[in-house]
């Protein structure tokens, strides 16, 4: 707001210079003395609204039959606001063409007052913004489609989890039941190898569909830890267990190397265990035979350290960036001699992030690979927003090394 007075208008290159920017920026000016009926338009804002200057002179009522019926309370209501309390306005409202198009315009208006203090001027400018609303509509559209493709999938794979994992688990449970001839023996021994077949088939296809409904239950934010005092060596005694018996298959060694037995950390169980099978599971499945994996765990100050390490086939250089991308596998000279859903560090990876930890893979082609596991003492100092000044971009930091 400001006192003003009429003054020679512009000379004729600085109105010229004036009307190019505006041209250029879609931005138009215009200017009311209120004890005068018509208002001021620049050229530009003659364009922005579709009309001529020889044909038509913008007044009041005139205008507000350009505005939009839904606009036109909440222009008006700006306008007054604006005179009334003497302050500056900013709003945004549709104007119509005389072809009938509809542009999206943004109008800051200043005030101006007499030597009484009374508003006698009301002046500003209009950009035409319809091109970032309709982006903006265009981006929201696109979310909401998003947002129901997702809700889509959702349900489908829930639906699909019950419809496929109910069957699977009765041709595992019967085909156990046929390997142990547990109602007598089978005849041929033919038989027994293509049960044992048809139980290892079925528990293969069984994790494919596990995997696939945990990335898509974490994708879509609906994975849920649930924190609980964990003995970090029993998690890792287990999940070696779990392995020893395809790890001795593969003719391959695991060894454990654990600091402290008794160090104890606030953690989901299931996800720490998910994570370390993932993980171990990578190890055998790329390590020839006689080779040697070795599990460390170290008590670091702010963040407990474990380490996986293997003298397996490696990554190359190349592929390290996207392995822990879901679906993607790190040797394509491999993916058909190893099965599997190309998403156990995909999941590793969101399931440490979740907790507030991180992972970091160093790896050399014919020399191995080491997967390093951070994770914080306490999964919840993150999940409840604590330590804000270790957050760097949502993400538990650590500051030291490994």
């Amino acid at each position: 707001m400001y006192s003003h007075k009429k003054k020679h208008g512009p000379s004729p290159d600085t109105e010229k210079l004036l009307s190019l920017s505006q041209e250029i920026a879609h931005v138009g000016h215009w200017h009311w003395f209120m004890d005068e009926q018509n208002i001021i338009w620049s050229d530009e804002l003659y364009r922005i609204a579709g009309l001529n200057s020889d044909t038509f002179t913008p007044t009041i009522d005139k205008i507000k039959k350009l505005i939009q019926r839904a606009d036109l309370g909440q222009m008006m209501q700006g306008f007054q606001h604006a005179i009334l309390q003497q302050k500056d306005y900013n709003m945004e409202f549709r104007l119509q063409r005389p072809n009938g198009d509809i542009r999206y315009v943004n109008c800051v208006g200043r005030i101006a007052v007499n030597d009484d203090g009374d508003v006698n001027e009301l002046y500003g400018i209009v950009q035409d913004v319809t091109e970032r609303v309709e982006r903006e509509h265009e981006l929201r559209r696109a979310k909401e489609d998003t947002d129901k493709a997702y809700a889509a999938k959702s349900q489908f794979l829930a639906n699909m989890s019950h419809e496929l994992r109910t069957p699977l688990n009765a041709v595992i449970g019967f085909s156990e039941m046929m390997e142990r001839e547990m109602f007598g023996a089978l005849g041929n021994a033919k038989y027994k190898d293509y049960v044992q077949g048809i139980r290892k088939s079925g528990e293969h296809l069984l994790d494919l569909i596990s995997d696939i409904l945990d990335m898509s239950k974490i994708e879509a934010g609906k994975y849920e830890l649930h924190i609980e005092e964990v003995q970090l060596a029993t998690v890792i005694n287990s999940v070696v267990q779990i392995m020893s018996s395809r790890s001795k298959d593969a003719g391959i060694k695991i060894k454990t190397m654990i600091e402290n037995e008794t160090t104890m950390i606030n953690a989901d169980r299931r996800g720490l265990t998910q994570i370390l099978l993932n993980i171990l599971s990578n190890a055998v499945k790329f390590t020839q035979q006689k080779g040697l994996i070795t599990i460390q765990c170290f008590d670091r100050q702010d963040y407990i350290l474990i380490r996986i390490i293997d003298n397996g086939i490696g990554i190359p250089a190349n592929k390290l960036p996207y392995v822990m991308r879901p679906f993607e596998q790190a040797c394509s000279q491999f993916e058909r001699g190893h099965e599997g859903s190309g998403l156990g560090l995909a999941i590793s990876n969101e399931l440490v992030e979740l907790h507030g930890g991180n992972i970091h893979i160093e790896s050399h082609v014919d020399q191995g690979t080491i997967v390093s596991v951070r994770l914080p003492y306490n999964a919840n100092d993150y999940i409840n927003g604590k330590n804000e000044e270790n957050k760097i971009g949502g993400r538990y930091q650590f500051s030291s090394g490994i």
